[in-house]
């Protein structure tokens, strides 16, 4: 599912697996060119706990 925040965001979800895993959605690893083996980064601010990649 994506939503729109700004014209300039979007939101993309993806779901906890039962083995608390997420997979990072298609659009996003095309848009970062991820690959196997790389590293993701998680940012997390703790007065509005959210998490950015």
């Amino acid at each position: 599912m994506v939503e729109s925040r700004k014209t300039n965001e979007k939101v993309v979800y993806s779901t906890l697996s039962s083995k608390k895993q997420i997979t990072l959605p298609a659009m996003i690893r095309e848009k970062l060119g991820a690959e196997p083996g790389d590293q993701v980064g998680f940012d997390y601010n703790v007065e509005t706990k959210e998490v950015i990649l």
